[in-house]
Parts: C-alpha cells; structure tokens; sequence
C-alpha cells in the first residue's frame, strides 16, 4: 500500500506541476539532451525567463541552434546542468548561459522553507501554552 492516498498524490502533482515543466523545458538545453528536442521545447521555460532574457526570439533560437551544432559531434557531453553551465561561454551563448543559470539555481525541492515553518508553528505553540497569570493581565 502507497504511502500517500489518491487525492495526496493528486495535490503534490497539481503543486509541482508548474515546477516540472519548467525544469524539463530548461532540461532540453543540457548538451546530452539538446540534438533531441527542437527550439519550441523550451518556449515554455523561456516565457517564465523573460525578464532576465533577450526579447527576440530569433535571437535565441540562433543560439540554440548553434548551441545544438556545438554538442551535435562532440565526444563527451555534459549530462548535468552544472557541467553545461561551466561548457557555455556566455560571450557566444548569452541568453543560454541565463538559462542553464536558471537551471543549475533552480531549488529542487521546497523543503527547506516547510522546516522553518514547522519550526515556527511550535514556537508559537510553546508560547501559547505557556501563558500565566502575569501575561494574562
């Protein structure tokens, strides 16, 4: 028996649902990934991004096409986003290199910030239950 019932499983999908795509549209740009996805794979994540990206799309498309060209031989491709990040040359690839950056900061869960309200959920506790007389007046 799962752990989670039908309707968990639902609200934990329906919550990081947004948060998924976003990392796979982002995933597409990795060099191991890219020679199998076209430029409107990552539409998506690019619309999230606009306000640290270039305007033209046309532009960024050029650089993922280039980009794709520059992994489309190589040797060795970069399988994590880390490693692409650190390949990319943000002179050439600068809307790219903003992306992986995006994608390499990206939090992969959330938490960290449901500790410290859990923390402070009991804080209050501990104050609430420990109210005398004196506070009281």
């Amino acid at each position: 028996m799962g752990l989670l019932s039908g309707q968990q499983q639902g609200d934990l999908q329906e919550r990081f649902a947004d948060h998924n795509c976003a990392v796979y549209c982002l995933s597409t740009i990795i060099p191991a990934f890219v020679n199998q996805y076209a430029f409107d794979a990552l539409l998506l994540a690019v619309e999230m991004c606009q306000a640290f990206i270039d305007d033209s799309h046309d532009k960024l498309r050029a650089e993922f096409e280039l980009w794709k060209q520059r992994w489309h031989a190589a040797a060795e491709q970069s399988k994590t986003a880390l490693d692409a990040y650190t390949a990319c040359n943000a002179s050439l690839y600068p809307n790219l290199s903003i992306l992986l950056k995006v994608l390499v900061t990206l939090p992969v869960t959330t938490a960290t910030a449901e500790r410290s309200f859990s923390t402070l959920k009991r804080l209050k506790t501990y104050l609430r239950s420990s109210m005398g007389d004196e506070r009281l007046t």
